[in-house]
């Protein structure tokens, strides 16, 4: 707790929902443009270890899977291109991302 914030506090003083500091609002581009710049400087390149679940192809070119462990679970995808070993569920994989 900061005490310099109680100190000055007046006791008699009703709640505003005014003195509460604002929620940033994104747009989801905007989310994503900030998560993304946000881990590109602090993890570039990362590498995921899991396993592969819900393995599918779409199109002839789109990959999507899920990446998992005992715990969590990452949506991925990627072109068809990008493959560099034929994927399956259950195979145990490093993802490295950048």
């Amino acid at each position: 707790m900061n005490p310099s914030f109680f100190d000055n506090a007046d006791s008699s003083a009703e709640f505003s929902p005014a003195s509460v500091p604002a929620i940033p609002r994104f747009s989801v581009s905007d989310f994503l443009s900030v998560v993304n710049d946000t881990l590109s400087y602090t993890l570039s390149p990362v590498e995921v270890e899991g396993e592969i679940s819900s393995f599918k192809t779409s199109k002839g070119k789109w990959v999507f899977f899920d990446l998992k462990d005992s715990v969590s679970t990452i949506s991925c995808f990627m072109t068809i291109f990008q493959l560099r070993v034929a994927l399956e569920d259950g195979m145990k994989v490093v993802v490295r991302g950048t």
